[in-house]
């Protein structure tokens, strides 16, 4: 409240006209308006004989905008405040169902953009009530989902409000004895770079942490999308291995439009000196055995190339189930476990579905 120049003012005629036991405090509010505040000097004022020291004790506690304590505009609505908000519960396995509840405090609405998830939940839209007691959800691929909430309403817009679940794969029997090459190690996440198209990833900032551990954080939509780039940089000795669900989607509400079969190209970054890259579909993470699911359809070898996949059925590409997790693995070692990037430390898997 800028009224210290008023305040002033007002006590300067208080002070001129004791004598008289001034009536009113007189607050100038510098645009032509004066307002006027009833004092008793008995009650509100005090001037101390000898020193002339004033004494003003206020009367109320608060003032409203507008009174010519508190400029126009300075009061106003209460901001809004999420007062709880939590989605249970907080781990599930992959396919599992979680509850929202949240309740709010002077909103008017709320979104969900700030959310960060692993994958698609269909039910968990961009703007949603200011209350809920019990959205279900469904959370169809492992990973980290951050469900975030901020509302806004007269009074301005609340801080956001997170509730995280842990979404993980519980593993298929077939994976029992499956392990990845010797002396490498999974890499679960990483830093983006700002040289698009060469070493970072066109769909994210420079900066951000990606997870490595699933398909959409790298791609961007989840698979089987027919959009985005992804650059994985990985150290000697690592390895990726992102997990993905097919779906139940066939026919014509595929990506490809009346057809189940779709495709993972890559190509040679600049700066990675020739590095083969070792890339494998699986139901097992880190699994380039040329086993799962098919031993030879499932699995390529070199610094560009491409692997198909088709979903749902056979035919001459990598055969993925329906509403099944898969992992893509990608590395740059051979089945020995001996680095392809050369003198290099790190190469760069820079890949495109179609």
């Amino acid at each position: 409240m800028n009224q210290r120049r008023s305040l002033l003012l007002g006590l300067a005629i208080l002070c001129s006209s004791a004598a008289t036991q001034a009536a009113n405090l007189i607050l100038d509010l510098g645009n032509g308006t004066t307002v006027p505040y009833l004092i008793s000097t008995a009650r509100d004022v005090s001037i101390a004989p000898g020193t002339g020291n004033i004494t003003l004790r206020l009367v109320q506690s608060a003032g409203t905008a507008g009174d010519g304590w508190c400029p126009t505009g300075s009061g106003g609505p209460n901001p809004p405040v999420i007062t709880s908000f939590i989605v249970s519960p907080g781990s599930v396995n992959v396919g599992g169902t979680v509850s929202a509840t949240w309740s709010t405090t002077n909103a008017t609405s709320c979104s969900t953009t700030a959310s960060v998830l692993a994958g698609t939940v269909s039910n968990w839209p961009a703007t949603v009530g200011t209350s809920s007691s019990g959205l279900s959800m469904v959370l169809p691929t492992a990973g980290s989902y951050a469900f975030r909430l901020q509302c806004e309403g007269p009074g301005g817009t609340s801080a956001v409000s997170t509730s995280t679940v842990t979404v993980t794969d519980p593993g298929d029997p077939n994976c029992n004895g499956v392990n990845p090459v010797p002396g490498t190690t999974r890499m679960v996440s990483f830093t983006n770079t700002n040289a698009l198209r060469t070493d970072g990833n066109t769909e994210w900032p420079a900066g951000t942490v990606l997870a490595a551990d699933n398909y959409s954080p790298v791609w961007g939509p989840a698979f089987p999308s027919r959009s985005g780039t992804g650059a994985i940089p990985l150290l000697n000795g690592q390895y990726a291995a992102m997990a993905f669900n097919t779906g139940t989607s066939t026919g014509s509400s595929t990506p490809w439009g009346g057809t189940n079969f779709g495709g993972l190209n890559w190509t040679q970054p600049q700066n990675n000196g020739g590095g083969t890259a070792t890339v494998a579909i699986s139901e097992c993470q880190g699994d380039f055995s040329q086993r799962l699911p098919d031993p030879v359809k499932c699995f390529a070898q070199g610094n560009t190339g491409s692997m198909g996949f088709i979903i749902g059925t056979t035919g001459n590409r990598c055969p993925l189930a329906l509403n099944k997790t898969y992992y893509l693995n990608i590395g740059f070692f051979n089945l020995q476990g001996q680095q392809t990037c050369g003198a290099n430390n790190m190469c760069h898997f820079f890949g495109q579905p179609n």
